[in-house]
């Protein structure tokens, strides 16, 4: 063999090993259901989320209009709280649908949970009905379950516990 053809075998050699690297990488850098999810299961995900909220939302307004807090202005700050929630998971659900692949909406994942944080510490802390509680537990599963497809640390210990 030629000098030159035993340099263009390992230069090719190496080059493969440098693929196979770079690709391991990113599979990883993208997280572990990258390919076990479908974009339109990923998406259910946050469809049902976004309709829980819009009723959370409404149902937690009425709940703060029949208690002793109505029209002061720690009811307004709660409502607050709820609707930066509800507001981050429009935006979650809108850049979802604009991303060609699902894991590009990871930031606003990030952010939903974010603005879930206080409203799940509202609901951990303060007395309210039965069914409004019914509901942030179910809405706090399935944003658990959100930010486990997204390798994200949840609410109460939710989520992926190996997330950044």
């Amino acid at each position: 063999m030629t000098n030159k053809r035993i340099s263009t075998l390992i230069f090719s050699g190496l080059f493969l090993l440098a693929m196979v690297v770079v690709s391991t990488v990113n599979a990883s850098a993208q997280g572990r259901y990258v390919n076990t999810y479908s974009k339109s299961t990923v998406k259910g995900f946050i469809d049902k989320l976004e309709r829980s909220s819009n009723i959370f939302r409404s149902d937690f307004d009425r709940a703060m209009d029949r208690s002793n807090l109505n029209g002061t202005a720690t009811e307004d700050e709660y409502n607050r709280i709820v609707g930066d929630y509800e507001n981050a998971l429009d935006r979650l659900q809108s850049r979802f649908n604009r991303n060609n692949t699902w894991w590009e909406s990871r930031a606003e994942v990030q952010e939903m949970i974010g603005r879930a944080q206080p409203v799940n510490g509202m609901m951990n802390n303060l007395p309210f009905g039965r069914n409004l509680e019914t509901q942030w537990r179910n809405m706090r599963n399935d944003i658990n379950k959100v930010a486990d497809t997204y390798d994200l640390p949840g609410l109460n210990g939710g989520g992926w516990g190996g997330g950044n």
